[in-house]
């Protein structure tokens, strides 16, 4: 059973609590070890990332919300010691974080499993279901 560090732990600040409930117990239940290594940005830090290929939205949910939290986070995997970028090792994570949310009644979205552009690092609130988005 794995644990978030303390590095971790601190980027869930301004992250929306159902997020952030989901992500604790997706650890607890992952079979591969993982992260937080994004929770709430700035615009300005979005604009860069969009001008830099690393996004492709202005109007992400990693932004404050109008309810005060962002209602998304990226993950890293841990591999062997190591930040694994490789997909394969995504899979598994997005499954905690599926069965974790399934549990707690919470909508997820995944990049991991978007078809048009694939962000294997991205957890968001379900903005068609979630009650306060």
């Amino acid at each position: 059973m794995f644990e978030f560090s303390s590095s971790s732990l601190c980027k869930l600040n301004s992250v929306h609590p159902d997020l952030i409930r989901v992500a604790k117990k997706a650890i607890k239940i992952s079979k591969i070890d993982f992260g937080v290594t994004c929770g709430a940005r700035s615009y300005s830090e979005q604009v860069e990332l969009v001008r830099n290929g690393d996004s492709h939205d202005l109007h992400s949910l990693h932004l404050i919300q109008d309810d005060g939290y962002a209602h998304a986070i990226d993950v890293a995997a841990w591999f062997n010691g190591r930040i694994s970028w490789n997909n394969a090792h995504y899979g598994p994570i997005v499954q905690a974080f599926i069965t974790a949310a399934t549990s707690l009644e919470i909508q997820l979205e995944f990049g991991h499993l978007w078809p048009r552009f694939q962000d294997s690092v991205h957890v968001q609130l379900n903005p068609k279901y979630h009650k306060s988005l």
